[in-house]
């Protein structure tokens, strides 16, 4: 105990202590506020935060009522009111997504330090010396500072992408050719600028492309801890698997009188010892991936069910432009968005469904165990303490007693993705079938 320790305070050290890209961003914006022996910074952590927080409420509603008035100003088509109203989608989604996971991230402060805290206890009572110690960890981080820059890079891309899109339009379409569109569409912004000035627009726009970005480096730390948890649930797996086969490899385990055989006492104490180490490690495993699971449900559901929104409301912007006449860069852009928010309710947590492939493989590793310590000792009693703790690690493996879920209503496994995906394409047939019924009733009447 006190050699894991040792090793984890080497690791803890200040040349040693896991810092990454995505604590850093939230520290600077006050989400996760720096551990420091100044009060003072403590509390300016919490003023910027705050200050955050608020203007970004402010933006939500000025870009909301924004987005919304030139949606309604501009949808003179004839499509479906039920298509048009998921076209309004991603106005909301994409923003609330954003805002909705750092509000849960900063209610679930304290439950992320000390998620952090046992994750690297587990890791340095699992791993055999310190330099590996040191290797996963930098491993770990080198994963979180990866997977941090490059959703502020794709989300960066998304966002130049709507600006060129909307240059290009411009550029395309020149100026109204009918004097009254052009007067129409100056009183419009006129009577729209009232209630939200530019300079409100532009400062909002700020805070859009800013919590966004801040949203997915919550994401990114809740996929590396999966990350580590599957490490951790490996890791037991192998040892579990080590020792069979060593049980296997006992040359009187494979002979046909092994029945008759007095196997010395330390070779069962041997046994118990690993089983024991085995049960142990599993019931922290377990504990951990409870922690994990409360601290990211609320997060996971957030990000995977309004992102799969956005989706959804995109998928509807094509549907209906392919109807109409709509230029390229604007249809490329939506497309972009499709492929986009995709990648964010599926790929990007996959990891999240790798826990549950790794732990579905314990129970079977545990029974063939089971199985090679029942040749090995054909006389030990079915009460003894060795079938004992393997009935505890078999049990305590059992389908779904690792699974990382989202707010208790979805289990984030390859299926739910896969059925994910398959969701989208069904909604796009179905929307494509009423839009075009929808156009055709128009067209008759």
């Amino acid at each position: 105990m006190n050699r894991n320790k040792n090793r984890l305070d080497i690791v803890q050290q200040p040349g040693h202590k896991i810092r990454t890209f995505p604590e850093a961003l939230l520290g600077v914006f006050g989400y996760l506020p720096f551990q420091t022996r100044y009060p003072f910074l403590t509390i300016l952590c919490r003023v910027v935060c705050c200050s955050h927080v608020l203007c970004a409420a402010v933006s939500f509603v000025a870009l909301g009522i924004n987005g919304v008035a030139y949606m309604l100003h501009r949808s003179s088509h004839n499509a479906s009111s039920f298509v048009k109203f998921v076209a309004f989608i991603p106005v909301f989604t994409v923003y609330g997504r954003a805002f909705i996971v750092l509000l849960i991230f900063l209610s679930k402060q304290e439950e992320y330090h000390s998620l952090h805290r046992a994750s690297l206890e587990i890791a340095a009572s699992l791993l055999p010396d310190s330099d590996g110690l040191k290797r996963c960890c930098n491993g770990w981080r080198r994963n979180a500072n990866r997977l941090g820059v490059a959703t502020i890079v794709f989300h960066t891309i998304w966002q130049l992408s709507t600006v060129i899109g909307n240059l290009i339009s411009a550029g395309i379409n020149g100026p109204p050719k009918n004097n009254s569109t052009a007067v129409a569409q100056e009183d419009f912004e006129k009577k729209l600028r009232l209630i939200i000035p530019y300079g409100l627009v532009y400062m909002s726009q700020g805070f859009y492309v800013s919590l966004y970005g801040l949203s997915q480096q919550v994401v990114t730390l809740g996929i590396v801890f999966a990350m580590m948890l599957r490490f951790f649930i490996k890791a037991n797996n192998d040892a579990i698997g080590k020792l069979q086969l060593a049980i296997q490899n006992n040359p009187n385990a494979s002979t046909e009188r092994s029945h008759e055989i007095d196997f010395p006492s330390t070779l069962k104490e041997h046994l118990i010892d690993h089983l024991e180490m085995i049960r142990r490690t599993q019931a922290v495993i377990r504990k951990f991936c409870a922690d994990l699971d409360a601290f990211f449900r609320n997060i996971g559901f957030a990000c995977h069910m309004l992102d799969q929104a956005t989706v959804m409301g995109f998928v509807a912007t094509v549907i209906i432009s392919n109807h109409h006449d709509t230029n390229l860069p604007t249809w490329i852009y939506n497309c972009l968005s499709i492929i986009f928010f995709v990648g964010y309710s599926t790929i990007l947590l996959l990891p999240l469904a790798s826990v549950f492939d790794e732990a579905e493989s314990t129970n079977l590793r545990a029974y063939e165990l089971s199985v090679a310590v029942r040749r090995c000792f054909p006389d030990e009693p079915s009460d003894s303490q060795i079938h004992e703790i393997l009935q505890d690690i078999m049990s305590s493996s059992e389908q779904n007693s690792i699974v990382l879920q989202g707010a208790g209503f979805i289990n984030f496994t390859r299926p739910l993705f896969a059925g994910t995906v398959t969701f989208g394409l069904s909604f796009s047939v179905v929307a494509y079938e009423i839009t075009q019924r929808s156009n055709n009733i128009s067209s008759c009447s």
